[in-house]
């Protein structure tokens, strides 16, 4: 009898990890690295957010918050917003809307969207 044990060549596997960058009022910037995601929420009231990618705005977002996920976290968080499962070899992040507002005034996507791995989303 094979077990995988036996199998394991000593291969090295490594994940895309997110950067993330937080500009505080006071000036201090605050630097971290997620494997999954990372969210960005209000508690006290419905968000309001311009969406940037890459220099570009895309759409001013309003509800309850944003994620961003790698492929790692796609089935995480992301997927219980209604985000793809990407495979782990595709190098790529996924904005997906957190509780959106959509009436007759204020639209957003209303989907996840899908971005290569070297975007800049603000």
């Amino acid at each position: 009898m094979v077990t995988n044990l036996q199998l394991d060549n000593g291969a090295q596997v490594s994940y895309p990890l997110l950067s993330v960058k937080i500009f505080l009022e006071n000036g201090e910037v605050k630097s971290f690295r997620a494997l999954n995601e990372a969210s960005i929420r209000r508690a006290d009231r419905t968000m309001v957010a311009d969406v940037i990618i890459n220099h570009v705005p895309f759409e001013r977002f309003r509800g309850d918050g944003l994620t961003v996920s790698t492929p790692t976290g796609s089935t995480a968080y992301n997927k219980s917003l209604g985000g793809a499962v990407l495979h782990p070899t595709i190098e790529a992040l996924q904005l997906a809307e957190i509780a959106s507002l959509n009436n007759r005034i204020y639209r957003t996507l209303g989907s996840s969207i899908i971005v290569p791995k070297k975007t800049r989303l603000n």
